[in-house]
């Protein structure tokens, strides 16, 4: 499969490449065509268990991507350069075309034969030398008759298909009776011989109401399904009895594409990211915030002030930045670590395990500095001291366990003198 469709995968590589230069004078058309592409991925479709939409919906899923661009382009050349304009109203035909050309002619994937071969210029070979049968076909078909689309409205039929077989014990039951019926009934002659003897024997013989069973085997004990010994309940062990499923590795660990883009010059996405210890965001306008969600195993480095960072179900992830100007959030996270080697007014944790905190001591020192935790467990916040050399990290537990008390009619909570210091 994967030898038939290079052709078509290394042009699809080569323009992701290109899309990868932002510097481009032709950035965003770049942007059009990789996004576009992806859509002939459809060919590798095999089914429902393959972890790709149906085709027609993966192209329909890789234009709607391409379209985000395309509207950019729309809106830069729209009375300026007419053709841009055309070019991205060719491309949209283009792919509207082909969505309902493969859905109406390949709705599950492409049609592979079995019997075929390997080789693609055997195959071409096969289809050149059959195309000359093909054409004496028609004449072929008026020297045998009419065709199959003619026999369907207008030819007769032919004969029916012959009578089933007659059903298990009905013909020794019949040898009983009469040896002639039985016959009959074996060799698919309704008459039964000369006469119609056959058709009423086999009529009376129905006619007996309970006795037409009389001549049915009993079953006995040992045949029944419980005093058997070749047949068990019991689940063999050994190479037959069914393995555990495997662990999920830390590759498998994300569920999409990775991600590390700047959209609309605003926000930095970092997505699906496993195993990169070296993802460095350089911000240039404090207007811009980071999102990194459904990394594992990764660290991301944000140099300068941004607006604010959002780390968003994340596992053994680490963040490190300098200054932000609203929050830091850390929500449905577990196992991370994230340190501010600057300033930050409020760190909050929501629904995560095992956050590890790193500040320096001049922003713990600083009156309006708050960490906000909501449904969280095993948060430390880890104070750095101005000369590490010389002083130790101080370590201090976010409390987990907290005690409510009426005093005056009001309810009062404070942490548990053992939740936390």
């Amino acid at each position: 499969m994967q030898s038939i469709l290079q052709p078509v995968a290394e042009p699809m590589m080569a323009a992701s490449a290109l899309a990868d230069n932002r510097r481009s004078a032709v950035f965003q058309q770049n942007k059009v065509l990789a996004e576009a592409l992806q859509a002939l991925s459809w060919l590798a479709y095999t089914g429902p268990s393959c972890g790709m939409h149906t085709p027609a919906q993966h192209i329909s899923e890789s234009w709607n991507s391409a379209e985000f661009y395309a509207n950019k382009l729309l809106k830069e050349f729209r009375g300026v350069d007419e053709n841009q304009v055309n070019w991205v109203k060719g491309l949209k035909e283009l792919y509207t075309a082909l969505q309902k050309f493969v859905s109406a002619n390949y709705p599950m994937g492409l049609k592979w034969n079995p019997s075929g071969t390997s080789n693609i210029a055997e195959a071409v070979a096969a289809a050149t030398a059959a195309s000359p049968a093909a054409a004496t076909a028609p004449s072929a078909a008026v020297s045998k008759g009419p065709t199959p689309a003619v026999r369907a409205t207008g030819a007769p039929k032919g004969p029916p298909p012959p009578a089933p077989p007659p059903p298990p014990g009905l013909k020794d039951m019949l040898l009983k009776e009469r040896p002639g019926a039985a016959a009959a009934v074996s060799n698919g002659n309704s008459n039964g011989g000369p006469g119609g003897a056959g058709m009423a024997d086999l009529l009376a013989a129905l006619n007996k109401g309970s006795a037409v069973t009389s001549g049915l085997r009993k079953v006995t004990d040992d045949m029944k399904a419980k005093n058997r010994t070749d047949r068990s309940g019991v689940v063999p062990t050994g190479p037959a009895a069914a393995k555990p499923a495997a662990p999920r590795s830390a590759s498998q660990a994300a569920t999409g594409p990775p991600r590390f883009e700047l959209e609309q010059e605003r926000k930095w996405v970092i997505e699906n990211q496993v195993g990169h210890q070296e993802l460095i965001v350089n911000i240039k306008d404090p207007k811009q915030s980071v999102y990194i969600y459904n990394c594992s195993g990764s660290v991301v480095q944000v140099k300068g002030k941004c607006n604010a960072i959002s780390v968003d179900k994340c596992k053994k992830t680490g963040v490190v930045y300098e200054n932000v100007i609203a929050a830091c959030e850390m929500v449905n996270c577990s196992s991370i670590q994230v340190q501010c080697t600057g300033a930050a007014p409020t760190m909050s944790i929501d629904k995560c395990d095992g956050v590890q905190l790193y500040i320096p001591a001049a922003l713990a020192a600083h009156p309006d500095f708050q960490v906000v935790t909501a449904k969280s467990s095993e948060v430390n916040v880890l104070v750095v001291a101005a000369n590490p050399e010389a002083e130790d990290v101080a370590e201090h537990a976010v409390p987990e366990q907290f005690i409510s008390t009426f005093e005056r009619g009001k309810l009062v909570t404070v942490a548990a003198s053992h939740g936390g210091g």
